[in-house]
């Protein structure tokens, strides 16, 4: 159905644009409409990135925008490229597609192969499936979040996000590695789908059938008895909370101040400390037996649900070169930003805007005449760019300080407060709020929660990760069952074996 309704929505498409042609008579697209140098949104963006007094009102929003910032924050004038629209709907093509191909494969088999299991197999075939839709959707969100706060920190010029062994290559590299990203996104949701899928159904269906065929031999009292060897992971884990309270309660000093919110860094009963930290280091390497065991595995398991994240490595940091999907992902970030930068894209309209009306001697039309320039009044009253002219002050000042955002707390201000001109985007003042700050430390976070509120009084609370950690749950807690099991029912199978030899 997707696919029938996407061509059918392409046909229409053409036919349209044909119909306007024959209607026009113009059989191709000029040169003007096919090269803009800016566009509506990127003067938006300019003019929120140096005006303070520029905001929008959450009022003026229509429905859409409305239903956009509950799910995304807001930035104004930033919109997606055409590159990452295009990524992200084949990868969501591609996570339908194949997860309904593995659900399809697995339904057949289970028909063919395991008869007298096939509903402990659906229903493990329907849980795998949800669960790996899920996955891929939150995969999808969380990229378009860190390439948008990718490019904002790119946009400040601030490459701080990039590792030190991928920012040496040279330009043409750099162009190779983005025309490599949409091929490699869509390969790596394909994998990733695969991948997903299988790890959540054979532990599930692993899991069913162990608990029935141990029910139907009677055995499943026996089972329960195998876990005693828990015994020895949860007294790890209190050990290591009673750590933390004797810590806190004899170890370090007291707050310095009532208003404080942490005790300061410093150890109390410092002969004390070290008798208690010299007889916890032969407990500490018993549990580092199982702490490094947990470490390798905690590295495989979340690298199987992070293969079609490309915007994060999965390699360890002086690695990440050798990640070369992570390596084609930002490739595809310095082309974009080299080619889509707002404020370059606005100067060279400036520019461009100014050589012609001074070759034409005339006002500029380009501006007038287009009602997306005209409605923002940006370019009726573009100043001549003289050597000394105050225009070209501001934009060397706003290039100044974006470049340089540490000696924006030091800039000296007038204290009087001039009203902004309207006609033109004003570089008087950069200001870097605490709010556009938060936006773009909202958008660094891979895992992310919420809170739901109902009937207007209760909150709710979803923890971050939650997707995560019910699949590591469902999978965990399978492991557990099938380690437990599948020993007591291969023991119960070689008795009757042997019995009936």
């Amino acid at each position: 159905m997707p696919v029938t309704v996407c061509d059918f929505l392409l046909v229409l498409k053409f036919c349209w644009k044909l119909y306007k042609c024959l209607k026009k008579g113009v059989y191709k697209i000029s040169h003007e409409d096919q090269v803009k140098l800016c566009r509506r949104f990127h003067l938006t963006y300019v003019k929120h990135l140096v005006n303070k007094n520029y905001r929008k009102e959450s009022k003026d929003r229509t429905w859409k925008q409305t239903i956009q910032s509950k799910i995304m924050r807001p930035v104004p004038g930033f919109r997606f490229p055409i590159t990452i629209l295009i990524t992200i709907f084949m990868s969501s093509v591609m996570l339908y597609m194949v997860g309904l191909y593995c659900a399809m494969f697995m339904e057949i088999e289970a028909k063919l192969y395991f008869t007298d299991f096939v509903d402990l197999l659906q229903a493990a075939n329907v849980v795998a499936t949800i669960i790996t839709i899920m996955c891929g959707i939150r995969n999808i969100y969380l990229f378009l979040m860190n390439y948008r706060r990718d490019m904002l920190l790119l946009y400040k010029g601030d490459r701080s996000f990039v590792p030190n062994t991928v920012q040496t290559p040279s330009q043409n590299v750099y162009m190779a590695q983005g025309m490599r990203y949409i091929g490699t996104s869509i390969t790596g949701m394909l994998w990733g789908t695969v991948f997903c899928f299988l790890l959540v159904y054979v532990p599930l269906a692993l899991m069913m059938v162990t608990i029935k065929l141990l029910g139907q031999r009677e055995k499943l009292d026996d089972m329960w008895k195998q876990f005693q060897w828990l015994i020895y992971p949860a007294c790890m884990v209190v050990i290591f909370k009673l750590q933390v309270f004797l810590i806190g309660r004899f170890f370090i000093q007291p707050k310095l101040g009532v208003e404080d919110k942490y005790r300061p860094l410093a150890v109390d009963n410092r002969n004390a400390y070290d008798v208690f930290s010299f007889f916890m280091i032969f407990l500490n390497a018993s549990i580092g037996l199982f702490a490094f065991l947990k470490r390798i595995l905690v590295g495989a398991f979340l690298g199987v649900f992070l293969i079609p994240r490309m915007d994060r490595s999965l390699l360890m940091r002086g690695y990440e070169a050798m990640d070369k999907c992570y390596v084609n992902y930002i490739g595809m970030l310095m082309v974009d930003v080299s080619h889509n930068h707002p404020v370059m894209r606005v100067f060279c309209f400036l520019v461009k805007s100014d050589v012609e009306n001074r070759r034409d001697r005339k006002p500029l039309r380009s501006a007038v005449e287009n009602a997306e320039y005209g409605n923002l009044s940006f370019s009726e009253h573009i100043p001549t760019l003289t050597r000394n002219s105050r225009a070209k002050r501001r934009w060397w000042l706003a290039f100044t300080l974006i470049r340089n955002p540490s000696i924006v707390a030091t800039r000296v201000r007038e204290s009087k407060n001039e009203s902004p001109r309207g006609a033109t985007v004003e570089v008087t003042d950069i200001t870097w709020s605490d709010k556009t700050t938060n936006v773009d430390q909202d958008q660094s976070a891979d895992t992310w929660g919420f809170s739901i509120t109902c009937c207007k009084k209760y909150k709710f609370k979803i923890p971050p990760n939650i997707v995560t950690n019910f699949i590591a749950l469902i999978v965990l807690l399978s492991v557990l069952v099938i380690y437990t099991g599948l020993p007591l029912l291969i023991n119960d199978i070689m008795e009757e074996a042997a019995r009936e030899l």
